[in-house]
């Protein structure tokens, strides 16, 4: 513990804030790695114009004008937000049940982050 610090904190509490501290830095390390070979993979694969192709698709599944360009990106960027949400979700589980449980944070059961969690990520499709 820093001599800064005592008197001012207990050593116990310091304690338990670098633990956590240090596994956040560690899953956040984690994290980005992953998206930096997601991006790469993307990139790579022409992930992109296969997103903008299935927005068309949809479209014009559901009826609607593919060749509108205004139209066309809202389903392309709700093609890449729904992805992104479906990947970044398991990270998100982690963070909560996993890490937060860890160190004592966490006082949310399954149901309720589902209840609360879902509609943001509904909203954020939306928004």
């Amino acid at each position: 513990m820093p001599d800064s610090l005592i008197g001012i904190t207990k050593r116990d509490t310091y304690e338990k804030a670098r633990v956590y501290a240090l596994d956040k830095s560690r899953f956040g390390a984690v994290q980005d790695t992953f998206d930096i070979i997601l991006n790469l993979i993307v990139f790579y694969l022409d992930g992109i114009a296969l997103a903008w192709n299935l927005g068309g698709d949809l479209l014009r599944l559901s009826g609607l004008d593919g060749k509108n360009e205004i139209i066309r990106g809202v389903a392309f960027l709700i093609v890449i937000n729904t992805f992104s949400i479906l990947i970044k979700m398991p990270f998100s589980v982690y963070y909560t049940f996993v890490l937060e449980e860890k160190h004592g944070f966490n006082k949310q059961v399954g149901v309720f982050w589902n209840i609360t969690g879902a509609p943001t990520y509904r909203f954020t499709l939306v928004a």
